[in-house]
């Protein structure tokens, strides 16, 4: 289809081949010409560049060709070159005009890229030959002027592209090499808030000047490690992402283990101590002790000649400390219990109470004779399974201790006659025992002596 017309700029180009609109400036006619449906064979013509139009010296036939928007009339019978074709994108096909002289015409060339599937086979390395047909030389020798693109693989497909903290959702993109910082781009992989551990980064490495392109290489890195280069030849390189790592197993997972390992310090530890664990019992030996569940794991005594001395560890790491015979643990599965047991010959008390026997009592003698005027003698006393002693004479009472004498005085008795002293053994623990009575038969009698 023919261009609009109205479309037709208004100004005359800058250079020959420049497009506007579709339009193509051809400098030699000072022209805006439409190639869009141009697909004549032009013979005879020897095109000069240089901005002639030479026809045949002898001609034999004259045509007129007509491109909207352009005559060329002349001799085509002897025309042998290539076609010129006008494509429907307003492109050229390079390999039409191959023999041109170097630098014969510029072409302007603007390139732009988007995610689209026309975009996604992008051949660098044939845009970049084009480049190098149609620009200058100086810009033929600079490497910094090409373009390298980057690869986007992810297997299987999954997670989000970031090139410097940015979302990319681009497959394939294109740099320019010489606006690729010297400190790089960075690309990274994340999937549902986790980062893949491979992180990506192209730098340019800049040797002996960016001017010329001269050592200059774009390198491609994995983790700090170079997986790629572009170095004049090559000018596109791949990440590939494996992300079967975020793979959701199926594999149930066996649930840890509770265990404990017992460490004796004397080999015949075994024979003094039974065990409970996990519906087994039996002997304490050394050796890891397993159950599927958390369980409880229970040490009785066997014998009570011995004490015994309990160190549980938890990780390696003192729990608990206990002397007391029996133990129970309540273990929990996935820890690493640790149980050191250590004996020693000794007696460990009856739990049942002492006997204790009857208290009793006995005395020097059973009856005394006491004179209000000269005295008497006293008594003495012991007394077996007794703490003290209860004294009763008349109306006095007291406590005397548990062994000893009794001495009289004449304030202990209200006049003669005959008193009784009873003594009765007292104990905390066994109670009282039998009352002794002693017998004193008490008188007045004055001497001779005490008369005159």
């Amino acid at each position: 289809m023919a261009l609009d017309p109205n479309t037709k700029p208004k100004t005359p180009g800058t250079i020959n081949g420049e497009i506007r609109n579709g339009w193509s400036w051809v400098s030699i006619i000072n022209q805006w010409a439409d190639f869009s449906t141009f697909t004549n064979t032009m013979s005879g013509v020897n095109y000069d560049p240089l901005n002639t139009l030479n026809l045949q010296s002898s001609p034999t036939t004259t045509q007129t060709t007509t491109i909207p928007g352009l005559n060329i009339a002349g001799d085509f019978s002897g025309f042998t070159g290539q076609p010129l074709v006008g494509l429907p994108d307003y492109s050229i096909n390079l390999d039409k005009i191959k023999d041109l002289p170097d630098n014969a015409f510029n072409i302007n060339v603007n390139a732009g890229f988007g995610n689209g599937p026309e975009f996604r086979d992008l051949n660098t390395a044939a845009l970049n030959n084009l480049l190098n047909n149609v620009q200058p030389n100086v810009v033929k020798a600079a490497l910094v002027d090409k373009l390298v693109t980057i690869t986007i693989n992810k297997t299987p497909d999954r997670g989000d592209v970031y090139l410097n903290g940015n979302r990319e959702t681009r497959t394939v993109i294109p740099f320019q090499i010489s606006a690729i910082p010297l400190d790089g781009h960075i690309f990274k992989l994340v999937y549902s808030s986790k980062t893949h551990p491979d992180i990506y980064k192209i730098k340019r490495v800049d040797n002996t000047g960016i001017a010329a392109g001269a050592g200059t290489s774009v390198l491609l890195y994995k983790n700090d490690s170079v997986v790629g280069t572009v170095n004049g030849t090559i000018f596109t390189s791949q990440i590939n992402w494996d992300t079967s790592i975020w793979d959701i197993s199926n594999t149930i997972q066996p649930t840890p283990k509770v265990s404990i390992d017992v460490l004796f310090d004397s080999s015949n530890i075994s024979s003094l101590l039974n065990y409970s664990f996990d519906g087994n019992s039996g002997n304490l030996t050394e050796g890891v002790f397993e159950a599927n569940d958390t369980g409880v794991f229970s040490i009785t005594p066997i014998s009570s000649d011995y004490n015994f001395q309990y160190i549980l560890k938890k990780n390696g790491v003192v729990l608990s400390s206990s002397s007391s015979p029996k133990q129970s643990y309540n273990l929990q599965p996935g820890i690493s219990y640790t149980l050191n047991v250590s004996a020693s010959k000794g007696i460990i008390p009856d739990s049942k109470p002492p006997i204790v026997g009857v208290p009793s009592i006995s005395v020097s003698s059973t009856s005394i004779t006491y004179n209000l005027s000269g005295g008497g003698p006293g008594i003495s006393y012991s007394t077996s399974n007794a703490d003290s002693v209860r004294y009763s004479l008349g109306n006095t009472t007291r406590t005397l201790s548990a062994n000893g004498s009794i001495s009289f005085s004449k304030s202990d008795f209200s006049g003669v006659g005959n008193f009784e002293l009873y003594l009765q053994p007292i104990s905390s623990l066994g109670g009282s025992g039998d009352v002794k009575k002693v017998i004193i038969n008490v008188s007045d009698k004055q001497s001779f002596a005490d008369r005159i």
